[in-house]
């Protein structure tokens, strides 16, 4: 298996283990077959390392796994550091791929020459037919990310090589641009992390573009898509706004900084609204995830202005 051409799949995952079966197996089912597996598992406790065993002989399967719960951006460092291929594919563990998704990620890269990210259309799962991911734009003024087509049913509404300012769930890039932006910023563990990644290929004159044609499924409940569900505690909360600090004070221009700012009242008024209708908590429960959220405010802005980083570089 050469290096030239070899995809590496990295599929990071944390307590999944059946749906991480049936995303390896779908990888495995892939028309493209120049490629290897990287499972980095954030030290799952659901027996993942005993449920991956059966594939711990093929050749072009690796498994990496957390001595303890890191979070993501580590997870993933992990795997890319391991990984051998020219293109590089970050596919989320809930995810079924279709059999030619990897084939026509590729395909984008030969096409246009400016392209760094490629990704392709996610479905939900149980509606192949609905849109559940197809990339997000940044609004002019409060610079939060914008779902494009997001529960809008099927109807080749995105064109080919569309560009986005940003993709998340899963997406491809080329391994030499990784060498010049560097890998996921450790001091962003999760939420934002890749747009992190993101806003510095973007910043290298790079696209971020959609292949219509490359599809992969998800397995969200469509009846969840506003993504708030049981998702209310005080390490999303302390993350969810300093990393958004960080990411748009760090990579913005002038006018998206001071946009973002004058519009950050807004952004409080909102998760408090979600943190006090939350009912699972108690009221001293719901002061103590309001004392996180503010705490990574304060953070955010001290790690935007010292502009404290933690990113490692491949070396190959």
């Amino acid at each position: 298996m050469k290096n030239e051409n070899l995809v590496s799949v990295v599929i990071p995952t944390f307590n999944r283990k059946k749906m991480l079966i049936e995303c390896i197996d779908s990888v495995l089912e892939s028309t493209y077959k120049n490629f290897e597996i990287i499972v980095s598992d954030d030290a799952s406790t659901d027996g993942t390392d005993k449920a991956i065993e059966k594939y711990k002989n093929l050749k072009n399967f690796k498994y990496l796994r957390n001595k303890k719960e890191s979070l993501l951006s580590v997870t993933v460092d992990n795997a890319i550091l391991l990984s051998k291929g020219s293109y590089i594919f970050i596919l989320a563990d809930d995810n079924v791929v279709d059999k030619g998704c990897i084939h026509k990620l590729t395909e984008s890269f030969k096409e246009c020459k400016d392209v760094g990210i490629v990704g392709p259309i996610a479905f939900y799962f149980s509606r192949p037919d609905i849109i559940m991911h197809a990339g997000a734009n940044k609004t002019l003024f409060m610079r939060r990310y914008k779902f494009i087509y997001m529960n809008e049913k099927w109807k080749c509404q995105i064109k080919h090589n569309q560009e986005v300012d940003s993709y998340t769930n899963a997406f491809m890039f080329r391994r030499d641009i990784a060498k010049k932006t560097g890998l996921w910023d450790l001091t962003v563990p999760f939420i934002g992390e890749d747009e992190n990644f993101e806003c510095r290929v973007r910043r290298l004159g790079y696209k971020i573009i959609i292949n219509p044609d490359a599809k992969v499924y998800h397995k969200r409940d469509i009846s969840s898509s506003t993504g708030w569900e049981n998702r209310v505690n005080k390490m999303r909360m302390y993350n969810i706004m300093r990393n958004k600090i960080i990411n748009e004070y760090r990579y913005d221009s002038l006018l998206g900084r001071i946009t973002f700012t004058i519009s950050l009242p807004v952004y409080v008024a909102f998760y408090l609204n979600i943190i006090f209708e939350e009912n699972r908590y108690s009221k001293q429960g719901k002061l103590s995830i309001c004392k996180s959220l503010a705490s990574g405010i304060f953070d955010g802005f001290v790690y935007a202005i010292l502009n404290k980083s933690n990113i490692k570089f491949l070396n190959d």
